[in-house]
């Protein structure tokens, strides 16, 4: 008997299994092996898969590109030479073509009908933006960096945007430089817009690049350089028979002169002082502007003739200008705006102006022998309608100047009837015309569209009206409309134009003014009057009420008519209306200006409008320097050491002789030991800015001193006479101080990159010092309210007890 421990383990051990037989080892072998369970699917697997395989193929795509290219593309050239134009040139020629329409080459142009380019190149308002849109494209656009590249480039006339245009091309490199000087003075030679204001290099400075006026400005003297020496140096400007004696003469200077323009000033300071001080007279009293965007009129009144770029400046976004100048002396210009392919913005069909000067000449009285209404082919560049003399017509050099360089003969017709008569002219014209429309309209079209309009009927609608006394306005329906001046303000809302003008501003204009009511008569013809109804919409508007009714109006129409102090339309096309007038403002044109700096968001700064101008960024990206490199300087205390305190011509209200001395430590070194004379002085004047700009007139360097209700006391040093402008003036002597609460003087901070040259400025709702961010001094029109904040002009605090204040006391010194 076993032992226990062996029975267990015989037990547990199992019993040997028989061996399979060959036949079921076999089968066994035959029978397929159990599948193993799928694995989990990686759910990013197949998405890093298709990212793997667009990689791969990007990367294949972008090498065959750039071996392509590599080996298709023209050579790069720093520089090109000007040869003479020749119609001849081929495209194996290596020529490049600008601001021509050249038969056989493309061309970078906004000449209309001139081969473009294509492949991406963005649409500009002059040639010299296509080139150095092109120069900056880059061998990607191929067809357009093709022609930057060529070796010699041509043009078949001589003007600003021409020459520019090959000056460009010739100095490719330092052109790329100054892009946006150069696109906003060929914008100035070509279409006669300067941006001179803030508002307008807020609202359309970046379709030339450009973010500041002194940029604007530089442009300005730019062209009047080029322009100033053309008249003096050539015997035929405005002329191409001397096209390639002139490009090789300005080609040669022009370098130099675009980085140093002040170097040439004896060249151009005549000229620009035109523009100027043309574009502040129409910003000031005695002159008027008005705005009738529906028909693309701008009608300016001014004393006497004005440089053309000061006029066009004002008008920029209209594309028929009518000058009204005193002694009943008129000029109408269509501008160039439909000559050339303008992509800025929709252009209106230009009208044919002979119908018009031929209705004109059928309203004077007693005229000389001899002068009558001349208007040029409508196909010109810049036509114009004018009475002159048949037997002295205007020469090429008078017709393509300006206003002040031409003779003119006074009208019979008065003002507000021609006013009247031209828009009528517009409006009916408009009516059975295409809309507006960017890069407007090829010349057959526009021939095609005259052919159908029924002038003879507008003719005598018009004749009977004026025959009729109904075209001149009744006493006081026209008056002076108040004009939004583009320039800074306060932190006063502007009054409206129902409400009274702050002082020394121009007056309000009336509630109702001149208007037009054009009425298609009868004899319209059918397939018009669709159009005539729809321009009708458009002009309404404007306060021109166009009707579409037979010659006999229902009985209710015309008593309503007579009610209104109206006369029933007797079957005319134009009656004098009451209704209200558009005044050109900053916010009357589209695409020109973008609104007016009526909107004072800061109480005690420049609106926000100009706030990102000033600061150089939108975004508000420069902030006032805190930094120990802008610390003030402390205000030299009175002592033996300083100057002697000033000789005043008369006690001060608000200084002491200590204080008076301190001040004069911190003055140039010429003016520190001037007397002081009194010039104005709230406690002595009365409190009113036009009282203190008329004492100030023409008085330079002056001391301004002001003395809040808080206790504080501070003022500025202005180096430039105290005058109303549009614009910030003075020099970068100004320079701001407090003698309480704390004793410091602020100079000028010249920031790197930075125009930061906003010293002086005087509007109708103000007067300012420094505007960069905020005024560091700002007193309103009544000289009883102010403010003063960070200003990055001088890198100052707050100058007074308190952000706003009200004034106790100023004074002007001037320092002779």
């Amino acid at each position: 008997m076993a032992p226990p421990a062996e029975a267990a383990a015989a037990t547990a051990a199992p019993s040997p299994s028989p061996s399979p037989s060959p036949a079921a080892a076999a089968a066994a072998a035959a029978r397929p092996a159990a599948a193993l369970p799928p694995l989990p699917e990686d759910p990013g697997h197949r998405a890093h898969g298709a990212v793997e395989f667009l990689a791969v193929s990007l990367f294949f795509a972008l090498a065959a590109r750039w071996l392509y290219t590599r080996h298709t593309r023209p050579a790069r050239r720093s520089t090109a030479a000007y040869v003479p134009y020749n119609e001849r040139y081929e495209e194996r020629d290596d020529v490049a073509a600008v601001a021509c329409a050249h038969p056989r080459l493309p061309a970078l142009s906004n000449v209309r009908g001139a081969r473009v380019p294509g492949g991406g190149l963005r649409p500009a308002d002059t040639s010299t933006a296509l080139v150095l849109g092109a120069l900056a494209s880059g061998p990607w656009k191929r067809d357009v960096w093709a022609v930057t590249q060529k070796a010699r480039v041509t043009t078949n006339r001589f003007d600003v945007d021409a020459f520019l245009s090959v000056w460009a091309v010739v100095n490719r490199a330092q052109a790329l430089a100054h892009d946006g000087v150069l696109r906003h003075a060929a914008r100035i030679g070509a279409f006669k817009e300067a941006f001179l204001v803030p508002d307008l290099i807020t609202s359309r400075g970046g379709e030339d690049g450009i973010s500041f006026v002194r940029e604007a400005t530089t442009a300005l003297k730019l062209v009047c350089w080029i322009v100033s020496l053309e008249r003096r140096l050539f015997p035929s400007p405005y002329e191409p028979i001397d096209r390639d004696a002139k490009m090789a003469w300005f080609l040669s200077r022009f370098g130099r002169v675009l980085t140093e323009p002040e170097s040439v000033w004896v060249d151009w300071q005549e000229e620009y002082s035109a523009v100027v001080a043309g574009y502040d007279q129409l910003a000031g009293a005695g002159c008027r502007a008005e705005a009738f965007p529906e028909v693309g009129l701008a009608v300016m009144e001014a004393p006497a003739p004005l440089h053309s770029v000061a006029l066009a400046s004002h008008a920029a976004g209209a594309d028929v200008l009518l000058c009204l100048f005193e002694g009943r002396r008129y000029e109408l210009v269509c501008r160039p705006t439909q000559a050339y392919v303008y992509a800025g913005r929709p252009v209106f069909p230009r009208l044919d102006m002979a119908p018009l000067a031929a209705l004109l000449d059928r309203l004077e009285r007693g005229m000389p022998q001899g002068v009558s209404w001349v208007a040029d082919r409508f196909t010109e560049d810049q036509p114009l309608l004018r009475l002159e003399a048949r037997r002295e017509p205007l020469t090429k050099a008078q017709r393509c100047g300006h206003p002040t360089d031409r003779p003119f003969y006074s009208s019979s017709i008065p003002p507000a009837a021609l006013a009247a008569v031209v828009r009528s002219y517009l409006a009916f014209g408009l009516a059975a015309a295409p809309a507006p429309r960017r890069g407007g309209f090829g010349w057959a079209e526009l021939l095609e569209v005259h052919r159908r309009i029924p002038w003879e009927s507008w003719a005598q609608g018009v004749l009977q009206q004026y025959d009729s006394g109904q075209l001149t306005p009744r006493d006081g329906a026209r008056g002076a409309a108040r004009r939004q001046d583009a320039v800074p303000s306060g932190k006063r809302t502007p009054p409206t134009a129902s409400q009274s003008p702050a002082r020394g501003g121009a007056p309000a204009a009336p509630a109702a003014a001149t208007a037009i009511e054009l009425v298609t008569a009868a004899s319209l013809p059918a397939e018009l009057k669709p159009a005539a109804a729809a321009g009708a919409a458009a002009a309404a508007a404007m306060g021109i009420v166009a009707l579409l009714s037979p010659r006999k109006q229902p009985q209710g129409q015309g008593q309503q008519a007579q009610g209104q102090g109206l006369p029933p339309l007797p079957g005319g096309l134009l009656r004098v209306a009451s209704g209200p007038m558009t005044p050109l403002s900053p916010a009357s044109w589209s695409g020109s200006f973008s609104g007016s700096f009526s909107g004072r968001g800061a109480r005690h700064g420049p609106p926000a409008a100009n706030t990102a101008l000033y600061a150089g960024a939108a975004s508000g990206s420069f902030s006032l320097p805190h930094s120990s490199v802008f610390a003030p300087r402390p205000l030299p205390a009175a002592g033996p050491a300083g100057p002697p305190p000033p000789q005043f011509s008369q006690p001060s209200a608000l200084l002491t002789p200590a204080d008076a001395q301190s001040i004069a430590a911190a003055l140039p070194p010429l003016h520190r030991f001037a007397p002081w004379r009194l010039v104005y002085s709230s406690s002595r004047d009365g409190t009113s800015l036009h009282t203190l700009l008329r004492k100030a007139a023409g008085a330079a360097p002056t001391l301004l001193i002001v003395r809040d209700c808080e206790g504080g006391l501070f003022g500025a040093y202005a180096a430039e006479a105290w005058h109303v402008a549009p614009r910030f003036y003075g020099t970068g002597e100004t320079f701001v101080f407090s003698l309480a609460p704390h004793r410091a003087v602020w100079p000028w901070v010249q920031a790197k990159g930075l125009p930061n040259d906003f010293f002086q400025f005087v509007g109708q709702d103000g007067l300012g010092v420094g505007g960069s961010g905020h005024w560091a001094i700002f007193l309103d029109d009544d000289l009883l309210h102010g403010s003063s904040g960070e200003c990055a002009t001088f890198a100052s605090p707050p100058l007074g007890g308190a952000e706003d204040f009200d004034v106790w006391g100023v004074e002007l010194w001037a320092l002779h």
